[in-house]
């Protein structure tokens, strides 16, 4: 039988050992009243989650990171926080059928990430071209087989922006402001049937969740009176040509 014992330094400087000795649940016992003391001792962490792993007890697994998960980042960690959610999520812990999951999975041919839905942030000012580059991914998703999920104020290492840098007095007004600019922008409040937007919490930040299912016809992206056609190529949106956009909508019909 394989027996374990861990050591956690009295010196914090976040180092650890794994030995073999006995029993495994007097290892946990340490470890968790290690943490009360130094709840952002990344190996503690760590150690945890994985043991909790290998050993099947994916509710504990669940618990010590929902519990140190905030911890982690605001001790400046974010970065651990982060990989510990990947790894969480690779072995099933966090579904990946939950917005947490999908966004650790990273973007795709059906999921993709805007860090803004208007701000630049760069110049920390409201920027068209930023507000064009969201409305290209709802017309590929809307123009793709199977439709696809867009994240606003995530940014393409998977961290949460947050939507507060977008400037809205609050969400209903943030929502709002979207809506329209589809509706004006991709043909119209038909559109909108197949669009459903929510707001949810994801890295101790709020960020904006639309789900888009596939439209029946052709959308086109009208900007400056020209239209524009998009689809999805992998984890990227690409324009098509008239002719090819014709021959891509008719595949698609078939």
């Amino acid at each position: 039988m394989t027996t374990y014992r861990a050591t956690f330094y009295s010196d914090w400087e976040y180092h650890y050992q794994l030995q073999e000795f006995s029993p495994l649940n007097d290892c946990i016992n340490e470890a968790n009243n290690l943490l009360k003391l130094r709840p952002n001792n990344v190996q503690i962490i760590s150690w945890l989650i994985e043991t909790y792993i290998e050993s099947n007890n994916i509710e504990e697994a669940k618990n010590i990171f929902s519990e140190t998960r905030v911890i982690l980042e605001e001790s400046g960690l974010e970065i651990e926080a982060s990989k510990f959610s990947e790894r969480i999520a690779l072995k099933g812990v966090v579904s990946p059928n939950t917005s947490e999951g999908a966004i650790m999975g990273g973007e795709s041919l059906q999921v993709e990430f805007k860090s803004t839905l208007r701000t630049n942030l760069h110049t920390k000012n409201k920027d068209s071209k930023m507000e064009h580059t969201v409305l290209k991914t709802f017309a590929a998703f809307l123009n793709s087989y199977d439709g696809g999920t867009l994240f606003i104020g995530v940014d393409d290492n998977k961290q949460a922006i947050g939507i507060d840098v977008d400037g809205f007095p609050n969400e209903d007004k943030m929502e709002l402001f979207l809506i329209s600019k589809i509706k004006s922008s991709l043909g119209g409040a038909g559109v909108m049937v197949n669009i459903k937007i929510r707001f949810e919490d994801f890295q101790n930040k709020r960020i904006l969740v639309a789900e888009v299912d596939p439209h029946d016809g052709p959308v086109y992206l009208m900007i400056n009176q020209n239209e524009e056609f998009y689809i999805r190529v992998g984890a990227s949106t690409e324009s098509l040509g008239h002719s090819e956009a014709f021959s891509y909508t008719r595949k698609r019909e078939l």
